[in-house]
């Protein structure tokens, strides 16, 4: 629940950061501190791997697997999102998606609808003006690395989803009508 949590508060404070670009909110240690709970929740899994009471850490070792490329592509957004020297065209509209993740961090969510908002969003950066100055270029070059993390990350988390057995979501996942891909 604490990664959740934590990717949850990122997500929000990265919400707000793209409409204002104050990054100092931001706590690095606490990125860091992230990285080796993660890696240690890993160790764990790999360590309880071929104990019966264990029988299904291959799970977990997937899902800390996903959520450390997960947290890496938010660090490559965090980057990206401070090299922004104004705030993008889009930055509402980045603003609501980074919020809907937000709220739907758990894998229980359901990615589909957020893979089909971030379609939307996409086609909408598609049609945004072409640059005027190097500087606009360069925001807009950042803009669109933050758009493509951000499927990257949606990718991951269908990727999990996709290689779950049926025996692990029954165990997992009490709540099937929420598990939509």
């Amino acid at each position: 629940l604490k990664i959740e949590n934590e990717f949850s508060r990122t997500f929000k404070e990265m919400s707000h950061y793209i409409m204002v670009l104050d990054n100092s909110k931001y706590d690095y240690e606490r990125y860091e501190e992230l990285k080796n709970h993660l890696e240690e929740s890993s160790q764990r899994a790999i360590k309880n791997m071929n104990n019966e009471f264990y029988s299904d850490s291959n799970y977990y070792i997937h899902y800390m697997d996903a959520r450390k490329e997960q947290l890496d592509a938010i660090l490559r957004i965090i980057d990206k999102m401070h090299m922004l020297t104004h705030v993008p065209f889009n930055a509402l509209q980045l603003s609501d998606f980074m919020e809907k993740i937000s709220k739907n961090i758990h894998c229980k969510s359901q990615t589909i609808l957020l893979e089909e908002d971030y379609r939307l969003l996409s086609e909408e950066f598609d049609q945004f003006p072409i640059p005027q100055n190097r500087n606009e270029f360069e925001n807009l070059a950042n803009t669109h690395d933050i758009l493509l993390e951000l499927e990257y990350y949606l990718n991951i988390k269908r990727n999990f989803i996709t290689s779950l057995s049926d025996k692990q979501i029954e165990r997992y996942w009490n709540d099937r009508s929420q598990n939509v891909i």
